[in-house]
């Protein structure tokens, strides 16, 4: 994505670049009449003309260019001034309507119209979903048929239970100290990762508070002027923010 260029810049560009053709245009139309006229390379009069008619058509398609870039650059002076009227008036507004507190302030408003919405549709989807009496009901339902089945299966499964911790203490008191180890490595990694977790967590929340005061900004100027241009405001947004949070933690 190209960087956003002012409509100043564009007039300072268009100016420089106009006023170059224009004059390198001239002097090569200046030099290819005084070759035609003097004829100081003793060229054929054939020749002569092919050469001086193809660089004198460029000379004037130069000059013919920087005109235009000339009248360019006029119109991008006007829009220029236009921007900076329109800029005087918005950095007032925003002065007067969104300083640091105000705009901090009107976020908490809105995160907080938010939560009610989402507890007011959370409210409406409880009243449709099943309660616990009713998943009580179906699994006493479901346990009475099961029943059976299983107190059959816990007289088998008794008999070779009491074999199969006989065979396993043996191997408990050797097993725990490796036990031990591995739980502690773990705890070792997950402290590691959670010290990791915290700090891109704050990088996160950062970021996260800086696009949301962003916005916030946004969309009140948008309310407040209509049909910005996208581009000019991004670039006075992040002027603005950088001069209203300077000092301040994000």
């Amino acid at each position: 994505m190209a960087a956003y260029r002012s409509n100043a810049e564009r007039a300072e560009d268009n100016n420089s670049s106009g006023y170059m053709l224009v004059i390198v245009g001239i002097i090569g139309i200046v030099c290819m009449v005084f070759i035609f006229i003097n004829n100081p390379f003793n060229m054929a009069l054939f020749n002569k003309c092919l050469t001086c008619g193809v660089m004198g058509a460029l000379f004037v398609l130069f000059t013919v260019m920087g005109f235009l870039s000339l009248r360019s650059a006029k119109f991008f002076r006007e829009k220029a001034n236009e921007d900076n009227t329109l800029l005087k008036e918005i950095t007032k507004w925003c002065e007067e309507n969104l300083d640091a507190e105000k705009i901090d302030d009107g976020m908490r408003n809105i995160s907080l119209a938010m939560v009610l919405e989402n507890a007011a549709e959370e409210s409406m989807l409880d009243d449709l979903q099943i309660t616990d009496q009713d998943i009580e009901d179906l699994e006493a339902i479901d346990g009475v048929s099961e029943s059976d089945s299983f107190s059959r299966n816990d007289e088998d499964m008794n008999a070779y239970s009491d074999e199969d911790n006989f065979e396993g203490s043996e191997d408990t008191d050797e097993s725990l100290t490796e036990t031990e180890i591995v739980l502690e490595i773990d705890d070792m990694a997950e402290h590691m990762q959670d010290e990791n977790a915290v700090f891109d967590q704050e990088d996160d929340e950062s970021q996260d508070i800086y696009f949301a005061r962003v916005q916030y900004i946004k969309d009140r100027i948008n309310k407040q002027f209509v049909n910005l241009n996208q581009e000019f405001l991004d670039d006075f947004v992040e002027d603005y923010y950088e001069k209203v949070f300077e000092g301040k933690n994000n």
